[in-house]
């Protein structure tokens, strides 16, 4: 499976089917978003979503990371 990450995606399909971590983008989105705690904005992005992982505190439309989502 190959995700482009130059482009806003919706994971929902995969994350109901992966195994493992899924490498997402900062801008992308799926049905299981869940607020960040202590995040005053609840836009449904993966950079806003409390199972989103990113490697830097700093987070941009351009950043890479890791979906720990479990269903």
């Amino acid at each position: 499976m190959e995700v482009k990450l130059n482009s806003a995606a919706d994971h929902t399909n995969h994350l109901e089917q992966r195994l493992k971590a899924l490498q997402i983008c900062a801008k992308d989105t799926c049905s299981f978003f869940s607020q960040r705690d202590g995040s005053l904005i609840s836009l449904r992005k993966c950079r806003y979503c409390k199972y989103a992982k990113f490697k830097s505190e700093v987070i941009d439309d351009d950043s890479e990371g890791l979906c720990k989502f479990k269903p």
